[in-house]
């Protein structure tokens, strides 16, 4: 009896979907016998013309009143006899020339033959009903599979496993139609059609019949989305959208009420990194913005989702690995106008984020570190890419930021606070110091250590101003800061000393 029902209702769908599918083969069809047949019309119209200039320029040099100039041949005269004179040797330079071939601009140039008739340019209309129709045919037929299995549902025509099924089949039978008309819009939109649908069925299978469990769904979502991301590199972006869509949401859609910080951040990783590489292999940067936007949309909803921020050491090196990906990702990449302002961009997200990690965190230690890793890192960036120095500069603000957040609220201890504060600024002075080191923007890196410590010396006084230490202290912690700038002047010009006595 199941099998009559299935047999019933799922041969006119199955027809249904050929009918369309066909349709739009031909459409494609037509079109590129349009375009042949007006190429076919470009090149007559060019031979008429052609021939039209020539027989007028046959019609002109044949008119009757035109003068005939004729040409007679010189008539060799007989030469009176000469003396017979001794030979005697020509020199070679005596030897008249030859006559040199007459150029090509000599000769009359026929009449200019009109241009190349420029091809039409095709209007709004005709690139929507090119394109636009195709797209509505596609998301219509992924639409159709969806509704195929809630009519199912509603109705209680098949069983669980036979609907995810069904989806499952047609998932698949568009990829394979998708990826036979690779290399035309019909494909791209019909593989995109089929990965919607797959990942529909995926979501059915967990969450409304329980077929397969969260950790199965999600090793699948995984093989998912990777195959997303192998068909866009051979279809287009429309395929590799999608991917990113599914790929970051349905963890959330498969999400359990502990969910794992680890393989769920795992994953972010791997998958903006190969969106990353895809966005930038291709040129298609705006994918590169949306990866990097949904990887810092989920660290921001693991802070703020909850109503209470969840504890995980995890989420400070997913961050970190968030920044490296992006900025390894967009170094060197053109258009420059388009990733660069994406590397600026994921700097000025993933700053606040750490800082708000140290804030939600308790102010650990482990945080701080975090934080500290970033903003040195941005330091030795900037070294080595000169043209990005603002990048140390925002390092050292977020360390600031975070400092003087952490004793406003009196959440630490003015020994520890002034502890940190020492920490980070010998950390960022250090590296400024080492990167003004044969650097185009020696006073810019020299500088930024300077202002690293002096600010994080303020910070340390300003925590520490009614605690026990006396002016003495002070006084000696601000003559090692003296005497370590002067000592890096110092060296500095002997370097540049140096340097010019090799010059």
């Amino acid at each position: 009896m199941e099998f009559l029902i299935l047999l019933f209702f799922g041969l006119p769908v199955v027809l249904l979907v050929t009918a369309l599918v066909l349709a739009l083969q031909a459409r494609s069809q037509a079109e590129e016998l349009r375009r042949r047949t007006s190429d076919l019309n470009q090149r007559l119209a060019r031979l008429e013309a052609l021939q039209s200039s020539q027989a007028a320029e046959r019609g002109e040099s044949e008119e009757p009143g035109a003068p005939r100039v004729s040409v007679q041949p010189p008539v060799a005269q007989e030469a009176p006899p000469a003396k017979i004179a001794e030979p005697r040797s020509v020199p070679a330079q005596a030897t008249p020339p030859l006559a040199e071939a007459p150029t090509p601009a000599e000769f009359p140039q026929p009449a200019g033959l009109p241009p190349p008739v420029a091809a039409p340019r095709l209007s709004l209309e005709e690139r929507v009903g090119a394109r636009l129709y195709v797209w509505i045919g596609a998301l219509a037929v992924a639409c159709a599979g969806v509704f195929l299995v809630k009519y199912s549902i509603d109705r209680n025509l098949l069983s669980p496993a036979v609907r995810v099924i069904l989806g499952a089949l047609l998932g698949a039978g568009l990829l394979v139609l998708g990826e036979r008309w690779r290399g035309r819009n019909l494909g791209a939109a019909v593989s995109a059609a089929g990965v919607a649908d797959l990942f529909a069925c995926l979501l059915a299978a967990v969450h409304l019949y329980g077929l397969i469990g969260a950790s199965v769904g999600f090793v699948l979502m995984i093989a998912l989305t990777a195959l997303a991301i192998w068909l866009s590199l051979r279809q287009g972006a429309a395929v590799a959208l999608l991917g990113l869509a599914g790929g970051f949401i349905t963890p959330a859609l498969l999400g359990s009420e502990e969910p794992r910080a680890l393989p769920l951040f795992t994953w972010f990783l791997v998958l903006q990194g190969a969106l990353l590489f895809v966005a930038r292999s291709r040129n298609w940067w705006w994918i590169g913005w949306l990866s990097v936007l949904a990887a810092l949309a989920w660290a921001a909803l693991w802070l703020f989702g909850a109503p209470q921020p969840l504890p995980s050491p995890w989420l400070g090196p997913y961050l970190l690995g968030s920044l490296a990906l992006t900025i390894a990702a967009t170094v060197g990449a053109e258009p420059a106008r388009a990733w660069q302002p994406l590397r600026w961009a994921a700097v000025l997200a993933v700053l606040p984020l750490l800082a708000l990690l140290v804030h939600g965190g308790g102010f650990s230690t482990i945080d701080w570190a975090y934080l500290g890793c970033a903003s040195v890192g941005l330091v030795v960036f900037a070294r080595l890419r000169e043209s990005e120095q603002g990048l140390g500069w925002l390092g050292l603000v977020a360390q600031l930021a975070a400092l003087a957040s952490a004793h406003v609220e009196m959440a630490l201890s003015p020994e520890r606070g002034a502890t940190l504060a020492l920490c980070f600024g010998i950390a960022t002075a250090l590296c400024a110091y080492v990167g003004a080191w044969r650097s185009r923007s020696e006073g810019g890196f020299a500088a930024l250590a300077v202002c690293a410590l002096l600010a994080h010396l303020l910070l340390a006084w300003w925590g520490l101003e009614e605690s026990d230490w006396t002016e003495l202290v002070w006084a000696l912690a601000a003559l090692a800061i003296a005497l370590a700038c002067a000592g890096a002047v110092w060296a500095a010009l002997r370097r540049r000393g140096d340097s010019d006595r090799h010059a």
